[in-house]
């Protein structure tokens, strides 16, 4: 199956951005996500279901041409909410391929791009 799509929204100095304008979306624990990434893209993650869980970001690129890097992951220990990018497209590409290790865990994805 092909990965669920996210959506990523813009950032600027001109508006506010509240969780009722852009809600977190619930990760697909059986398909994975991908969202498009411009280089100024960061996440918020929320977990919400009291079980750690364990966010993947694949990190398909190589440096100096045969060094490769293995995948970043982000503990999530307990509820909350945690931030984290930006993401160099000459590392990261231009989508972010996502997985979860559960259910439980909403995303929320900004670039700051559109503020520059």
């Amino acid at each position: 199956m092909a990965r669920t799509v996210l959506p990523v929204y813009p950032i600027t100095r001109f508006t506010l951005s509240t969780d009722a304008l852009h809600p977190g979306v619930a990760m697909d624990v059986t398909n994975g996500n991908v969202a498009p990434n411009d280089g100024y893209t960061y996440m918020v993650l929320t977990l919400s279901g009291g079980v750690a869980r364990t966010v993947t970001l694949d990190v398909p690129a190589g440096f100096d041409l045969d060094l490769v890097v293995t995948d970043r992951t982000y503990p999530l220990p307990s509820n909350g909410a945690y931030r984290t990018g930006v993401y160099p497209i000459s590392a990261y590409g231009a989508q972010l391929l996502l997985n979860v290790s559960g259910a439980g865990v909403a995303i929320q994805l900004f670039t700051l791009r559109t503020a520059l």
